[in-house]
């Protein structure tokens, strides 16, 4: 399971933000799928070894089971936000509710992942190397993220300032009249 956090949704995020090609997003959407179906793997063997060990009752699997199942609504939520921009070329409410639910699932899917190191009474070692690997990752995620922010924001301040100056360009031409009056 740990890798599937640490690894499989990740690399989805990593693709999106970094890449422009055609068909990124199916390759996107096809690396997520893949990545949640290792996830539903993890909780059937997950819920099989708790049962067996007794600790099905625990806090790491009773978490675990709530994440894979609220990841549930994901891809439809990335499908709506597909069409939704397609059709509209900006961001939609799909498109917010798609990116923060997959950061916060991401993030507590993470820390779960330490949470079953500690359970299982790994050694120190190993938790160590997850807490630093999947602190490196989850670092690189934010920082694309920030990135992509701040381009979105330069972006928009760039269509505005266009927007400014064609509206400038039509006055003076005299082929732009006001905004519409209200009586």
């Amino acid at each position: 399971m740990c890798l599937v956090f640490v690894i499989g949704f990740p690399l989805g995020a990593f693709l999106i933000r970094l890449c422009s090609f055609r068909g990124l997003v199916w390759i996107h959407a096809g690396v997520q799928i893949l990545a949640y179906l290792g996830a539903l793997l993890g909780l059937a063997l997950g819920i099989y070894i708790g049962i067996k060990g007794g600790k099905l009752g625990v806090f790491h699997p009773i978490l675990g089971i709530i994440i894979v199942v609220l990841l549930l609504p994901q891809p439809v939520l990335g499908y709506f936000h597909h069409l939704q921009y397609n059709r509209h070329q900006h961001a939609t409410i799909y498109t917010t509710a798609h990116i923060w639910y997959g950061r916060v699932f991401l993030t507590l899917g993470l820390i779960n992942g330490y949470l079953g190191l500690r359970l299982n009474r790994q050694e120190t070692g190993t938790k160590v190397a997850y807490v630093v690997i999947a602190g490196i990752i989850w670092l690189a995620w934010v920082g694309l993220l920030v990135r992509g922010l701040r381009r979105d924001k330069a972006g928009k301040r760039q269509r505005n300032e266009i927007r400014m100056a064609t509206l400038q360009q039509e006055a003076a031409d005299g082929h732009f009249e006001g905004p519409p009056r209200r009586f």
